[in-house]
């Protein structure tokens, strides 16, 4: 079964199954909400299994004592500065671990900067301002 799922535990042995087979079916997912038109329910299911995934790894790793600071520490400020040496390539034992971590930072920035921007789009719309001024101006002086 685990062949089907296109795991090969030589490629990574850290992976298992289970992700494999996670990965694929939020591929799938991914797929099948952006060609419905869904794109800001994906970005939002995305942006939250990034949250938990970040927030298992780094539970994990105060636990084994690679982390020192606090979780919040971790979690947000050193989140911010691991993402930042990523995008500037500061971050990788090779050429191609630089980039491909660059790239791996750039969707996580794009991903929620289109979150932010997808809901400031929707949370003011224009006739609404449109109406308000309307408002303003029909009031007497």
């Amino acid at each position: 079964m685990s062949e089907r799922l296109g795991y090969n535990p030589e490629s990574n042995p850290k992976e298992q199954p289970s992700e494999r087979a996670g990965e694929i079916l939020t591929n799938a997912l991914d797929a099948v909400l952006n060609t419905a038109g869904l794109s800001s329910i994906r970005n939002i299911g995305v942006g939250l299994r990034t949250a938990y995934d970040r927030a298992q790894t780094i539970s994990r790793e105060i636990a084994s004592g690679e982390r020192t600071d606090g979780f919040m520490q971790e979690y947000f400020v050193n989140g911010f500065k691991e993402t930042w040496d990523k995008l500037r390539m500061h971050e990788g034992a090779t050429t191609t671990d630089k980039i491909l971590n660059a790239i791996d930072s750039l969707t996580v920035a794009l991903n929620y900067g289109n979150i932010a921007l997808g809901q400031s789009k929707k949370s003011i719309d224009s006739t609404d301002i449109d109406l308000a001024l309307d408002g303003l101006e029909t009031q007497p002086a």
